[in-house]
């Protein structure tokens, strides 16, 4: 019985190992298999493999095909308990994140897989990075910081299989959003890209590695250094189209695009965008949005009003539609910022009444809006209202700041606590 079980688990080390071809007939045979490892005892192995059929299934948003598997996953879970149940958590909190957008339900189910996890005592540490990821992944889309870091942190000490080392660049390079996002550790930032560039290209996960190069370029922007922003962009375009992995390379021209629009090269950064625009690649609509945002900002630089409003317009009724809250608050102050850099200030003022009557709680959203408000009294010589304004948004200012360095307190004894274990 103990060779039968080692022969199923090579099996699925196997499949788990080139889950990238998980579709059609190669989801089929796996179902057989699982049906065998149910129908001898082994549920590790037969949750196992539900896990990766539902996640192959959804990671492809074929949310329909996915459910009947769920559904017996849910069945075989409530008799069996353990490992089934265990990855039935961590999918049906995957689906509630993904395709819910409730975070709250992602954190509950992905709490409840740790807790039994550690109940039962398990060690199966394949198992637990994907637990830890899914935490680290709700919890930072939460804007729960510390607690993000700590799953990643985790994460990344799991000591995975041979087979699955390279699962931890995705880890690094979440830690360099993390970093970028909300500490503006931007030299950790970095570090953390870098790791996980190192890995993807060791382990040969081209599309990967070219995803990877994108958000290091976007750092480097960040720092306006636009000839390593270049040079990194323009390798992870490379990359993409020798792969052939289509949708981002055409993604990854919103960045190539951005970086010709800060050298002021603006019929580069125009090709760009267009190429986005008429491209049948895409499949993330918020990236068409960014990128009607950015030939907004570019127009406005070089003074094509008419033009620019379009585009942030195409930008605001997207974010509209899916009540985004914080980007239509920053496309309507695009548009207030256009208006008054015309000196026009009644669309001015409507734009930033506009951007008032959005609920949001984004600080730095409100710190931008705050700013335009400074600069608009101020033009208009309501000099009592700008002072009040600029006293506002220097307040926020030092929120964001205080916040920040809070963060990065609480970070470190985090990391001090972590590197004792």
């Amino acid at each position: 019985m103990k060779n039968l079980y080692n022969s199923f688990k090579k099996q699925m080390i196997e499949y788990d190992a080139n889950f990238h071809l998980l579709k059609g007939d190669v989801i089929g045979d796996l179902y057989k298999w699982a049906t065998k490892m149910h129908n001898h005892g082994f549920y590790d192995l037969y949750g196992w493999s539900m896990f990766l059929i539902c996640n192959a299934l959804l990671s492809n948003r074929l949310t329909d095909r996915c459910t009947p598997y769920m559904d017996e996953l849910k069945a075989v879970a409530q008799k069996h308990q353990g490992y089934p149940e265990i990855y039935f958590l961590i999918l049906q909190g995957a689906i509630s994140f993904y395709f819910h957008s409730d975070i709250d339900k992602g954190i509950d189910y992905g709490e409840r897989a740790l807790h039994l996890f550690k109940e039962c005592n398990y060690e199966d540490q394949l198992v637990l990075y994907h637990i830890l990821q899914q935490l680290f992944t709700v919890y930072m889309s939460k804007g729960e910081i510390i607690l993000a870091y700590k799953y990643a942190s985790l994460a990344l000490n799991c000591k995975l299989n041979k087979a699955f080392i390279s699962r931890k660049a995705a880890t690094y390079s979440w830690l360099g959003d993390l970093e970028s996002k909300y500490t503006n550790n931007i030299s950790a930032a970095i570090f953390n890209y870098l790791k996980a560039a190192e890995i993807h290209k060791k382990y040969d996960n081209h599309a990967f590695y070219s995803t990877t190069l994108n958000r290091l370029s976007k750092v480097y922007i960040k720092q306006q250094k636009y000839t390593e922003a270049y040079q990194t962009i323009t390798d992870a375009i490379k990359i993409s189209k020798e792969v052939k992995f289509h949708s981002m390379t055409i993604s990854f021209h919103i960045t190539l695009g951005e970086i010709y629009k800060y050298l002021g090269e603006y019929e580069n950064a125009k090709a760009c965008f267009q190429l986005v625009l008429e491209s049948e690649h895409i499949i993330d609509q918020s990236a068409i949005a960014n990128t009607h945002r950015e030939l907004g900002l570019m127009f406005t630089d070089i003074e094509n009003y008419d033009k620019a409003y379009e585009h942030y317009q195409e930008a605001l009724d997207f974010y509209t539609s899916k009540g985004i809250h914080s980007e239509q608050v920053y496309i309507t102050l695009n548009i207030a910022s256009m208006y008054l850099k015309q000196e026009n200030y009644v669309k001015t003022k409507e734009y930033l009444d506009i951007s008032q009557d959005i609920k949001f709680n984004d600080m730095k959203a409100k710190c931008a809006y705050f700013e335009i408000c400074y600069l608009y009294y101020k033009k208009i010589a309501d000099y009592k209202k700008a002072l009040d304004f600029m006293e506002k948004y220097i307040h926020t200012r030092d929120q964001i700041d205080l916040e920040i360095d809070q963060i990065k307190m609480e970070l470190s004894k985090v990391k001090f606590e972590l590197n004792k274990v």
